[in-house]
């Protein structure tokens, strides 16, 4: 008798266990890494100084995006009053707000990919620094397309374009 007749014999229904597998991994139970065609990308680069209150010594800096339809009431706003305070401070013009997230000095971060919402006229990515200059706390970036891709730098006091 054949091999495979005997493995049939010995273990009944394999092959349909190997079916399922493999249907099951195909059919996306398996997690496949995605590269993304759309959304906002954020790569976060923080300097040695990151945060540092006007001292020597550095902290993490807790960071945030925001999605708005309108970046103009931004305008004038102070940190203090805006962390936390987003909807209030932004109304009707905050279209999504980001879990708070953290970064630590001397570190690079790429956060995940996230969906623009077809509302969203413009990403802002917010810094709680504890010592800032005016309004250099947040970065906004204009949404033409269906796909950001964001590089900053953190320094002690502001958010910056990464220079190349």
């Amino acid at each position: 008798m054949p091999v495979q007749c005997l493995s049939q014999q010995a273990f009944p229904g394999t092959n349909a266990i190997l079916a399922a597998a493999l249907v099951a991994v195909l059919s996306g139970c398996a997690h496949v890494p995605m590269v993304s065609k759309s959304g906002f990308n954020l790569a976060l680069t923080t300097t040695a100084t990151l945060n540092n209150c006007g001292k020597s010594t550095a902290f993490p800096l807790q960071y945030r995006v925001l999605q708005v339809s309108d970046a103009s009431p931004l305008a004038g706003m102070r940190l203090e009053r805006l962390w936390d305070h987003e909807g209030d401070m932004l109304g009707g013009a905050l279209v999504w707000k980001g879990p708070a997230m953290s970064i630590t000095p001397g570190t690079k971060r790429k956060d995940e990919p996230v969906a623009i919402d077809p509302r969203t006229k413009a990403i802002v990515v917010l810094g709680n620094f504890c010592k800032t200059n005016e309004s250099c706390f947040y970065y906004v970036q204009s949404v033409a397309k269906k796909k950001v891709d964001l590089e900053l730098t953190a320094d002690a006091t502001c958010l910056t374009p990464t220079k190349r």
